[in-house]
């Protein structure tokens, strides 16, 4: 009888502790973004097309994306919504072209299903 009484006395304890350790909520990190071109700063001829190349990474997966640029005034002169749903990692990479020289802003979001945020934000400027 003892030996019954220690036998389900170890295997309640070992499900206590695996009730323990099965209910702790792992934690996730935010998407990382990493703005490849344009670099900060860089100063583009308006002659030239502009590579705008991003990645995009989570460590469980991505849920949205988006990737604007503007003027310095404000205006949205480009804008992509690539679709991203359940990747891990996503390598963006398209072309901006105007005749416009001035200041612009990329700016880069990134969500994923823990509705974690991550956003970066590259000047940089068109010239003659």
């Amino acid at each position: 009888m003892k030996g019954y009484i220690i036998f389900f006395s170890v295997i309640l304890l070992s499900a206590v502790i695996a009730n323990f350790t099965s209910c702790k909520k792992h934690e996730h990190s935010a998407p990382v973004i990493t703005v490849n071109s344009p670099q900060p700063s860089d100063s583009i001829a308006v002659s030239d097309t502009v590579n705008v190349s991003i990645t995009a990474t989570d460590d469980e997966s991505l849920h949205e994306m988006s990737v604007i640029i503007k003027s310095h005034a404000g205006d949205t002169v480009f804008t992509a919504y690539p679709y991203v749903h359940d990747l891990k990692t996503y390598m963006f990479n398209d072309y901006y072209h105007t005749n416009n020289a001035g200041m612009y802003h990329l700016h880069v979001s990134a969500v994923d299903h823990d509705n974690k945020r991550s956003n970066k934000e590259v000047l940089f400027y068109l010239v003659q």
